[in-house]
């Protein structure tokens, strides 16, 4: 997906972009680099669940996400183990991409700093899910 924010940032590789309540600092070309890292095997289109945090990581990942032109599912990462069942039975996402502490019974498939991008496996019914994670 060609989007003319990804086209600016190019402008400004080497500018800061993001700072972390640490003090760590991202530059564009990071902030590029790292996003195009967790999407690289993502086929566009695939639905995300994306559970949000306010983290770079999360914001690298969400930038990453839709530039690659992915669908994804926006929700807080303390959403509550019902909600996201009741979200995973409906849209069936592919993949999760979650805050390390999500303790996911998937298959890890990328790990970014203090993030995961795990593979959802198929053919999980309704109600299965209870011992798929320890959500606050």
């Amino acid at each position: 997906m060609n989007l003319k924010i990804f086209s600016n940032f190019k402008k400004f590789l080497n500018n800061v972009a993001l700072i972390s309540d640490d003090g760590k600092q991202y530059t564009y070309s990071e902030i590029l680099n790292s996003a195009e890292k967790i999407t690289n095997n993502i086929k566009k289109k695939c639905v995300i669940l994306f559970l949000c945090k306010n983290t770079p990581e999360s914001i690298i990942g969400y930038l990453g996400f839709i530039q690659k032109g992915v669908v994804l599912i926006l929700v807080h990462h303390t959403t509550k183990k019902n909600n996201l069942n009741f979200i995973i039975s409906k849209f069936h996402p592919k993949y999760i991409f979650h805050p390390n502490k999500n303790i996911f019974a998937y298959k890890k498939v990328l790990s970014f700093k203090n993030y995961s991008l795990s593979f959802f496996f198929k053919n999980v019914s309704i109600g299965d899910f209870d011992h798929l994670w320890s959500v606050p």
